[in-house]
């Protein structure tokens, strides 16, 4: 089932470059074959396109990790994450010694390296003149900033960051100025372990079909998760910066494409015992850039405890939040009128909501349905593409939804029918990365 919506996940976000009217990167320049090499050494494992697709990025993956970093017992385990107890990270990041910058319109060649340190995160800017990168260096996470024009790499915050949750730690700016940063307030500890301590566990304070390990079930696990997961979004603007958020789990940022509002997701301070990471509680906030203030907070999302019992349930609250890329600043959800599976008896199960800026009228529905939506996508154009689905028919159904229209159904078919199921995608690395 989850290869199946893998897939139909990789379709409809094909579909949105193709509705979207995006250009081929193999239609604006080819690498030689001298430079096809690169592409099929296994240490240059992976590829970062600029927005102009004009440069790419081949960082080179460390051949080991450090002893501060490789070793088990300075991570602390629990609901499925291994933090690192010194250092805002997670066991088995991916880092990186050397990226090799490639012109692909000149063929021009720049190579990136710090000694004794690690690139552990990049993004390039809106108009692809610079690099923000997270470097690891002395047990420290720390901004960098390197540029086109010049080929300097010069240090942008000296505060630590974090990487942890599997997520970016740097979120730019339209202005290709600013970008706004997860600072870690991690204190590092001396113990990655806690005391044993029996948990006795029964159906009555059992909620799901079986009992996960390691999870955030007692007060000091729960003390120890949020100390390590501690973070604040920060905005750096050339050689200052300014906090944006309070303290918090902070988990995700992004900002809209006007750049006027960061927009955070955060895990909720009560930590349900009951579920695995990816089903916690989650809230969300939108924040001014300008002035700091939180201009609004769509629904917080509800652990989802019927999720292991119950196939296509879904947790109470907004979930799927993003900014939709068409518009200004308008940040889209999927809500649940019910956390059981799915019901015929009820004309709607699930609904789609836009948030419009300044965020002072109600959120409106664009559309809705009978059946549970795994995810949605935004083209460029503002076409919706959304995928849903029903457990116990087994069936999959791709819509397109624009604005002012009626929904169109792209495909439906029986995810058991292997017949109509083509199985899991086989890929391979292109000269063009």
């Amino acid at each position: 089932m989850k290869s199946v919506i893998r897939i139909l996940a990789l379709v409809a976000s094909l579909l949105a470059g193709l509705v979207s009217g995006e250009e081929s990167i193999a239609s604006k320049s080819q690498l030689p074959a001298s430079y096809q090499s690169l592409f099929n050494d296994s240490s240059a494992t992976k590829f970062v396109l600029s927005p102009d697709q004009n440069w790419l990025i081949l960082a080179q993956k460390a051949g080991y990790q450090d002893y501060q970093t490789a070793v088990s017992s300075n991570y602390f385990k629990v609901v499925g994450k291994s933090l690192h107890t010194n250092l805002a990270t997670e066991q088995n990041r991916p880092e990186y010694t050397e990226l090799l910058l490639i012109n692909l319109t000149t063929k021009q060649q720049l190579s990136i390296s710090k000694d004794g340190a690690t690139f552990v995160d990049m993004r390039w800017s809106p108009d692809s003149k610079k690099l923000a990168l997270a470097i690891k260096q002395s047990n420290k996470i720390t901004l960098w900033k390197y540029q086109l024009t010049n080929h300097q790499l010069q240090l942008w915050l000296d505060q630590p960051l974090s990487l942890q949750l599997s997520n970016s730690t740097i979120a730019w700016l339209p202005d290709s100025e600013r970008v706004v940063v997860r600072q870690s307030l991690l204190q590092p500890s001396q113990a990655s372990k806690l005391n044993y301590q029996p948990v006795v566990k029964n159906s009555a304070t059992v909620k799901a079909s079986r009992v996960y390990r390691d999870l955030l079930d007692t007060s000091e696990k729960r003390d120890r998760f949020k100390s390590l997961l501690a973070q604040q979004a920060v905005l750096v603007d050339g050689g200052k910066s300014r906090v944006l958020s309070s303290p918090s789990m902070l988990e995700s940022i992004s900002v809209s494409p006007n750049g006027r509002y960061l927009f955070t997701t955060q895990l909720d301070e009560n930590l349900d015992a009951t579920v695995k990471f990816s089903r916690l509680a989650r809230r969300y906030q939108v924040i001014d850039i300008e002035t700091g203030i939180v201009v609004a907070s769509p629904k917080k999302l509800t652990a989802a405890t019927n999720k292991a019992k119950i196939k296509d349930s879904a947790p109470y609250g907004s979930r799927s939040v993003q900014w939709q890329g068409n518009a200004p600043a308008s940040l889209t959800w999927v809500e649940t009128l019910s956390d059981l599976g799915v019901d015929e008896s009820l004309p709607v199960l699930d609904a789609i909501y836009s948030w419009s800026m300044p965020f002072t009228a109600k959120p409106e529905v664009l559309t809705e349905t009978n059946w549970r939506v795994f995810d949605y996508y935004w083209t460029e154009l503002g076409r919706l593409i959304s995928i849903e689905w029903k457990y116990a028919d087994k069936q999959i159904k791709l819509n397109s939804y624009i604005d002012g229209q009626d929904k169109v159904l792209l495909e439906q078919y029986n995810y058991r029918n292997k017949f109509q199921n083509p199985g899991d995608i086989d890929t391979e690395t292109t000269p063009l990365g």
